[in-house]
C-alpha cells in the first residue's frame, strides 16, 4: 500500500521516488514555506501601493500610475527584497537576517525548477519537526515586529522615483536602435534610455556624462529627462 501511495505522488510529482514518504511531505512543506516568506516579504514592502478590497482579502487594486512599479517589486529578487528591509528598516536587522538564512536554509535543501524540484538529500523526520518549529517561530516574530507601514513617499525614494536628478555616464547607445544604457551608481547601476527621453539631435558617446531623471515603465526602470553636463 505504502509503495503505491509513493508511485502515485511521484506520478503528481510531488516527489523523487527514492526518497521515503516522510521525505516527500518536508519536500511540500519546504516549497509551501518559501512562498510564504516571498509573499510576506514582498507584501511588506508593496503595502503602501496596494488598496484592499473590503469585502475579499485576496483581492486589492493599484492606480494605473502605480501598476508598473509594483510589477517591477514583484519581479525583484528575495535577496533584493530583504536587502530593502534592510535599508528602509521596514524590519529590523536581527530579523532581516534572519529571513535570509531562513529562505538560504530551504534553497540549499531543494532544488526547485518549474515548480518540480527534488531534494538534496534524505531527511531525518526530526529535520520535519525542527524547521516547522523554526517557521513557527519565524511568523511569531514577524508578527510581533511588523508596524504600521512605510509611505508610499519613502517606496518612491527608495527606487530613486521621487523626481530628483540624478547623475551618470554613456555606457551605449545604438544609433540603429535608437536605444542606449547609462551607469550610474546606486540602486540601479545600468539603466536603460530611449531617443525619445534626450534632446532633438543630439548622438551620445560612450563615457560622455549626463543628468537624468528615473521612470518605470512596463519593462522596468528607464531614465527620461537625459541631457548632457
Amino acid at each position: 500500500m505504502l509503495q503505491l501511495i509513493e508511485y502515485q505522488l511521484w506520478q503528481y510529482k510531488l516527489f523523487k521516488p527514492q526518497y521515503s514518504l516522510e521525505s516527500a511531505l518536508f519536500f511540500q512543506l519546504l516549497i509551501t514555506q518559501g512562498i510564504i516568506i516571498e509573499a510576506v516579504v514582498f507584501a511588506l514592502i508593496a503595502d503602501p501601493l496596494v488598496v484592499p478590497d473590503a469585502h475579499d482579502r485576496s483581492k486589492g487594486t493599484t492606480s494605473g500610475e502605480h501598476q508598473n512599479l509594483l510589477n517591477m517589486i514583484r519581479r525583484r529578487t528575495f535577496a533584493a527584497h530583504v536587502q530593502q528591509l534592510r535599508a528602509m528598516h521596514i524590519v529590523s536587522e536581527p530579523l532581516a537576517t534572519e529571513l535570509d538564512a531562513f529562505r538560504n536554509e530551504i534553497r540549499n535543501l531543494v532544488h526547485l525548477q518549474n515548480w518540480d524540484g527534488r531534494l538534496y538529500r534524505q531527511i531525518p523526520q526530526a529535520e520535519y519537526t525542527r524547521h516547522l518549529n523554526a517557521f513557527d517561530l519565524l511568523l511569531r516574530k514577524l508578527n510581533g515586529e511588523i508596524s504600521p507601514g512605510h509611505s508610499l513617499e519613502a517606496l518612491l525614494a527608495y527606487y530613486q522615483l521621487d523626481g530628483r536628478i540624478l547623475r551618470g555616464s554613456v555606457k551605449f547607445f545604438n544609433r540603429n536602435s535608437r536605444r542606449g544604457q547609462l551607469e550610474a551608481k546606486g540602486l540601479h547601476d545600468y539603466i536603460p534610455f530611449f531617443a525619445e527621453d534626450m534632446p532633438p539631435g543630439w548622438l551620445p558617446r560612450k563615457g560622455e556624462n549626463v543628468s537624468f531623471t528615473l521612470a518605470v515603465a512596463s519593462p522596468g526602470i528607464r531614465a527620461v529627462g537625459i541631457a548632457p553636463v
